[in-house]
């Protein structure tokens, strides 16, 4: 339960711009939606040894734009794993966002 993408619910919580090593836990009063805070920069990192098992080329941390296209445009069906990575491209978008601009990814 270290993962802070894996253990995350993905229907509510939050991820913060702040890396720690560990999801938090919200385990005294229980007033945190999802009960796990994540930090998006350990997210980040997880999602992204993700990317080669997906068939998913990165250039060091960095997606070209025309990689992303890719997948954005792939037709339902075109590879077996095109659901996951359209989600896949979702969420590195979304991490990516939130270390960059410094603001949070809230489910929920």
């Amino acid at each position: 339960m270290n993962s802070h993408f894996i253990c995350h619910s993905g229907c509510e919580g939050f991820y913060v711009p702040i890396d720690f090593p560990e999801p938090l836990y919200d385990d005294l009063d229980g007033d945190l939606p999802g009960g796990i805070l994540g930090s998006s920069q350990q997210a980040l990192k997880e999602i992204m040894l993700a990317a080669p098992l997906l068939g998913i080329p990165l250039r060091g941390k960095k997606l070209s734009d025309k990689a992303a296209k890719d997948i954005a445009n792939e037709p339902d069906g075109a590879n077996p794993y095109w659901i996951e990575r359209k989600v896949w491209l979702t969420m590195f978008e979304a991490f990516r966002h939130s270390v960059e601009y410094k603001c949070a990814v809230i489910f929920g």
